[in-house]
């Protein structure tokens, strides 16, 4: 009985499957019991720390929806020390008396594409109007940036706010608004003459049109002739036009001088010669002929002339030198592709370039002549 019950009890212990440890792994054999389980080493030891696992993201599908556009606040406070304010650009007006007239469609995209990427690094300037329903501000300057960021698609654009005390007129705004711009952007010769009008008109000197552009007198002058043309004139001094086409400014002011019914007359014998710098001497001599006086400016002296004769007789000697090292076959498309007319004038011009330059020699040897020596 004793060895019969010590028997059961070591079969007991036989069937008693140890617990795995953290380097093993209990692996039962197929069709073998509790007591054909083999335990097989794992190549790594398993870590007993606890592995947290981030649940997984789920994805959403939305549907694309139109943006929904909140209507702006009238204006949104940036610097209050400044009064910079950021303004929505539908609600902003032009100056009607912005002597800017012309705008580059490429200048605009060019500085649409510097606001997107830079953002507006300076604020444009407004005065607070409120006779307007479409609007509550006007330009003083930065229209540029303004055109921009409406063809961009911006919604607002930072601006100082003037107060009426500083832009208490339209004479001021005026000024404000070109001193601005034309040293900010290049004005045409037209936009210039007018807006200078403009300032001469509303009571500016010739002293204060000079310190506002920074140029002479006798810049301003000429410029401010420009707005005595014919309209037929000032329509050839739009930038748009092939430059053929274009009346250029050094003889459109000297034209201005002339009276109204006689200007067409003379723009017409410039016409008829070729060469602008031949064209700029023709005009000169029309002038003279039909406004007989003394010449503007101040009195030349002969040592001016000597410094104009040092300057064109070696340049014609230069000119001369490169169009004799020419080949043959250049003369040749020259005849080819040109007309008879256009060849016969450039014969012209050579026989009277050599006829002056001729007599040019003979009065030099002259003047030499009748130097007489000093002792």
């Amino acid at each position: 009985m004793a060895v019969a019950q010590r028997d059961n009890v070591r079969s007991n212990e036989r069937k008693i499957i140890p617990p795995p440890l953290p380097d093993r792994q209990v692996v039962p054999v197929h069709n073998g019991g509790p007591d054909n389980a083999k335990i097989i080493p794992l190549p790594v030891k398993l870590t007993t720390l606890p592995v947290q696992i981030k649940p997984p993201v789920p994805f959403i599908v939305v549907k694309k929806e139109p943006p929904i556009m909140l209507p702006l606040p009238k204006a949104v406070p940036v610097s209050p020390s400044l009064r910079v304010l950021k303004i929505p650009v539908n609600r902003i007006r032009r100056n009607a008396e912005q002597p800017r007239k012309r705008f580059s469609e490429g200048e605009l995209k060019q500085l649409g594409k510097s606001l997107v990427q830079d953002g507006q690094n300076d604020p444009i300037e407004v005065l607070e109007v409120f006779d307007d329903p479409s609007a509550d501000y006007e330009l003083i300057k930065g229209e540029r940036r303004w055109r921009s960021a409406q063809a961009i698609g911006m919604l607002t654009l930072d601006a100082i706010v003037r107060t009426r005390e500083e832009v208490p007129d339209k004479k001021t705004q005026h000024r404000r608004c070109f001193i601005a711009d034309f040293h900010h952007a290049e004005y045409s010769k037209l936009e210039i003459a007018l807006a200078l009008k403009t300032e001469y008109d509303q009571g500016a000197t010739m002293e204060e049109l000079c310190a506002i552009c920074g140029k002479s007198i006798a810049w301003v002058s000429s410029h401010l002739a420009l707005t005595t043309l014919c309209p037929e004139l000032l329509k050839l001094l739009d930038p748009t036009l092939p430059r053929s086409q274009q009346l250029s400014f050094s003889i459109a002011w000297r034209i201005a001088r002339l009276p109204l019914n006689r200007q067409m007359e003379v723009h017409e014998g410039v016409l008829k010669v070729k060469g602008t710098r031949l064209q700029l001497l023709k005009v000169k001599e029309l002038v003279l002929a039909i406004n007989p006086g003394k010449p503007r400016g101040r009195l030349r002296k002969p040592s001016d002339y000597c410094r104009n004769l040092q300057v064109v007789i070696p340049r014609a000697l230069a000119d001369s030198l490169t169009a004799e090292g020419y080949a043959d076959d250049v003369f040749t498309s020259l005849l080819e592709n040109h007309g008879p007319e256009e060849i016969n004038l450039m014969l012209r011009h050579l026989a009277g370039t050599i006829q002056k330059f001729s007599a040019l020699e003979q009065r030099i040897r002259k003047a030499q002549s009748l130097l007489v020596p000093k002792k």
